[in-house]
C-alpha cells in the first residue's frame, strides 16, 4: 500500500472510524450556532458612538486631532462629539427601550487626517483605524470601561 492509498483505505474503514471525523465536525460547527443562539434572544442596539450622545465634551476636539469635528453637526463627515461617555450614560435610555444587548461602532484609535480637498473628511464611523489597543481620542481613553456593567 501506497501513501496515495491512505485516503481510499480511509473511506473502506469501518464505519465507527468514519463516523468519528464527521461527528467531531458536526460538533464543533455545532459550538457557534450554540453561542448565536443566545443572541437570537436579545434585542441589540446598534450604536454608531460619536453620532450618540456627547458625555464629555473635553475629547470633542482633541490637540491629537484638531480641527476634525464640527460642533454645528451640519458637516456630515466630521466628528460631532459622541463617545464613550455618552453611551455609559444612557444605557438606561437604551434599556428602557428594550434593549438587551448594545454594539457599538469600533472605538478602536483612528487615523488623525482630514481625507476632504474642501471641508472635513474625518473617520467618525470608527473605521480607518491605525492602533487596535488604544481608544479613539475623540471617544475617550483606555480608562473607559464596559466592566463594571457586565
Amino acid at each position: 500500500m501506497s501513501k496515495n492509498d491512505a485516503p481510499q483505505n480511509l473511506c473502506r474503514a469501518p464505519r465507527v472510524r468514519c463516523l468519528f471525523p464527521v461527528l467531531a465536525i458536526a460538533l464543533v460547527a455545532a459550538i457557534p450556532a450554540l453561542h448565536a443562539q443566545d443572541f437570537k434572544k436579545q434585542v441589540i442596539y446598534q450604536v454608531v458612538t460619536d453620532r450618540f450622545y456627547d458625555g464629555d465634551t473635553t475629547n470633542d476636539n482633541p490637540a491629537e486631532s484638531p480641527g476634525l469635528f464640527d460642533s454645528t453637526h451640519t458637516q456630515w463627515q466630521a466628528y460631532w462629539g459622541g463617545d464613550l461617555a455618552g453611551v455609559q450614560q444612557q444605557l438606561s435610555y437604551i434599556k428602557g427601550m428594550g434593549a438587551t444587548a448594545i454594539w457599538i461602532s469600533p472605538p478602536v484609535n483612528n487615523e488623525n487626517l482630514n481625507a476632504a480637498s474642501t471641508g472635513i473628511s474625518a473617520p467618525y464611523h470608527g473605521y480607518w483605524n491605525r492602533d487596535f489597543m488604544q481608544i479613539e481620542e475623540h471617544f475617550g481613553d483606555n480608562s473607559n470601561s464596559f466592566s463594571a456593567l457586565a
